[in-house]
């Protein structure tokens, strides 16, 4: 019956540490807050450049960020629009699958407790609750991170195969395009 009890109040926490960290994000995303100097010098470069300008040319404004990252909002701009809520969809989607693929990280890698304590820290974290409705690729550098470390985890604890790297090596190689910083120069 204590068990019972324990696993009840253990689903019910990380039903409201999803729900609020959700909630958070949501309400921070609708607040559509005017864009900052350095939000607004990248999307300057999403508006001006073509796709070609942004992958072979520096970005004006001393702004750095992923070809993965410019060429998926670049999309997204010229589908949905100039505004900041086009800008910072891509982080806020990013924030939000980080909550749940942090979750799988941490029950793969921790005990119960210390599960419920971390991702109600990474849930209501500040940094990243901004970074998800930033229009900067903090917020998707954080997702591919963990898409790359719960395999890289899994591998330390039971050896790497050929089978494993290759289906390892797919993601990992999907994110260099999305986390790797284009150079100023």
């Amino acid at each position: 019956m204590l068990q019972k009890k324990k696993l009840l109040l253990t689903q019910i926490s990380l039903i409201f540490i999803f729900a609020y960290g959700i909630f958070l994000r949501v309400n921070e995303y609708l607040a559509n807050r005017s864009l900052w100097l350095d939000e607004a010098s990248l999307a300057l470069n999403i508006i001006d450049k073509s796709f070609r300008q942004l992958i072979t040319q520096p970005l004006d404004y001393n702004q750095a960020a992923p070809a993965g990252f410019l060429l998926l909002t670049k999309i997204l701009v010229l589908l949905l629009g100039d505004s900041e809520f086009t800008f910072r969809l891509i982080p806020f989607i990013s924030g939000i699958a980080s909550l749940f693929l942090f979750y799988v990280f941490l029950k793969k890698n921790t005990s119960k407790s210390s599960m419920l304590i971390a991702l109600g820290l990474f849930s209501f974290s500040y940094i990243m609750l901004r970074y998800a409705t930033e229009f900067k690729p903090y917020s998707s550098d954080v997702m591919f991170a963990l898409i790359v470390m719960i395999p890289g985890m899994s591998f330390l604890k039971d050896g790497l195969t050929l089978k494993k790297a290759v289906l390892w090596g797919s993601p990992a190689r999907l994110s260099y395009g999305f986390h790797t910083r284009r150079s100023l120069c």
